[in-house]
């Protein structure tokens, strides 16, 4: 089968898709590299707002929560003295540095929807953990035992947690969407509690490992607390109708799609720009754009047998999904190098205008329907814009023109295909009458 006719959307399930618009070819300039202003790109991406993302998760955060960590991170850290001292002078202005530091960070406020609210406010009460156990352990107070009975206390809580999902919630999408956000909490938990370096023989000769393996330990049981007290929030305002059969019946059916979509370009998957039948096929741009749209398949689709290993049946759905929008991004794409249609050329217009475009394609991608699962399938998207702008305001050296370009154009790419994919998964999941 030829290109042109493998890029239906989903052809061997009968779903369809309109075809990328708005892709002009550009020349390439060839060996005569552009001498591009670092400094007005990144301020032209600056001065463009960010993606709007609406807040559609179901979950709702218990009005206590947020201020529950709060008051446990201010009262972690006041136990460490802010003009602290320990026999060891660079380990003293170092602990000095981090509580000012954590300190100021609990002055503050935090940005997003209640659900990263929330997340904000473990990680800073993590911060302060960390100090306050560096700082015993300078001092002499380091108590291996009550690590790890913490550690096994965290662990048996974690797995009791986990083994009592049953996915209740009103309506499928609202079972996907709120329970993958748990899964996730509980999945993170689990790797923080992963044998990694043990608790240091010598703890004041260590003291910052100390400060790292409990904040490890500590934040593992925040996120599993947090996992609970959404959950039961979550199940109190809805109806007991559980979903879990429901969604592991329609992982199967995703599963099977993404398969015989990914078949269609299996040939391009973990490969080199070199398999393109296109001469761009050597040019920066066009390897840079091939070779994330190509992983983007292999990864999707290894998370999404990882979440299936773990039973989080929730997480599943969603990482097929944005498998199944990965693959057909990478046909679609593809499809326009070869036939020549992807622009090469790079200047300082062509990246404001592909920023632009990325933004415009998430905004269009998260207002599809039902947006609570459109949110997160556009998810991929969405972090290549934001990442973008906070690696440049970190440090333009690490954006490179030729990279940051493809970036997002495929940004673009992927967005244009989450509503056809949202309105293919939520079919997926709608319970027959």
């Amino acid at each position: 089968m030829n290109r042109l006719g493998r890029r239906r959307f989903l052809t061997a399930i009968g779903a369809g898709a309109t075809a990328l618009a708005g892709c002009s070819a550009l020349p390439s300039n060839g060996d005569d590299e552009p001498e591009l202003d670092d400094d007005a790109i990144a301020r032209a991406i600056r001065e463009r707002e960010a993606p709007s993302v609406p807040a559609t998760n179901p979950l709702s955060v218990p009005s206590s929560a947020i201020e529950d960590h709060r008051t446990a991170a201010r009262e972690t850290l006041e136990r460490v003295p802010p003009e602290l001292s320990v026999p060891n002078g660079a380990v003293t202005e170092k602990l000095r540095e981090q509580r000012a530091r954590v300190a100021d960070a609990l002055d503050s406020s935090a940005e997003g929807a209640p659900v990263e609210r929330l997340a904000t406010w473990r990680d800073r009460r993590g911060d302060a953990v960390n100090v306050r156990q560096a700082y015993e352990a300078a001092s002499g107070d380091a108590d291996r035992g009550a690590y790890r009975d913490r550690y096994d206390e965290v662990r048996a809580e974690r797995a009791a947690v986990g083994a009592d999902l049953e996915y209740r919630a009103p309506e499928p999408v609202a079972a996907t969407v709120g329970f993958a956000t748990i899964e996730s909490l509980l999945d993170t938990a689990r790797g923080r509690l992963d044998p990694r370096s043990p608790f240091p023989e010598e703890p004041a000769a260590a003291v910052f490992d100390v400060g790292d393996r409990w904040e490890a330990v500590e934040t593992a049981g925040i996120e599993t607390a947090d996992a609970r007290r959404l959950r039961d929030a979550f199940v109190d305002a809805t109806d007991d109708t559980p979903w879990r059969s429901h969604l592991v019946a329609t992982s199967h059916h995703l599963g099977h799609s993404l398969q015989m979509t990914r078949d269609r370009v299996e040939e391009y998957v973990d490969a080199e720009a070199s398999v393109l039948d296109a001469d761009a096929a050597t040019e920066p741009p066009t390897r840079h754009l091939f070779r994330q749209a190509s992983d983007g398949v292999h990864w999707r689709t290894e998370r999404a047998a990882r979440a299936r290993d773990r039973h989080d049946h929730a997480t599943t759905v969603i990482e097929l999904g944005r498998g199944l929008v990965a693959a057909e991004t990478l046909d679609r794409i593809v499809a326009e190098i070869e036939s020549g249609d992807y622009r090469t050329e790079l200047t300082e217009e062509t990246i404001q205008s592909a920023h632009a475009s990325a933004v415009a394609a998430v905004e269009d991608a998260v207002a599809a329907t039902p947006q609570p699962l459109a949110v997160p399938l556009a998810t991929p998207a969405i972090q290549v814009v934001s990442g973008l702008r906070r690696r440049l305001d970190a440090s333009r050296s690490r954006v490179t023109p030729e990279r940051l370009q493809p970036r997002l154009d495929y940004a673009v790419r992927y967005a244009r295909v989450v509503p056809t994919a949202t309105a293919f998964v939520a079919d997926r999941l709608a319970v027959e009458a």
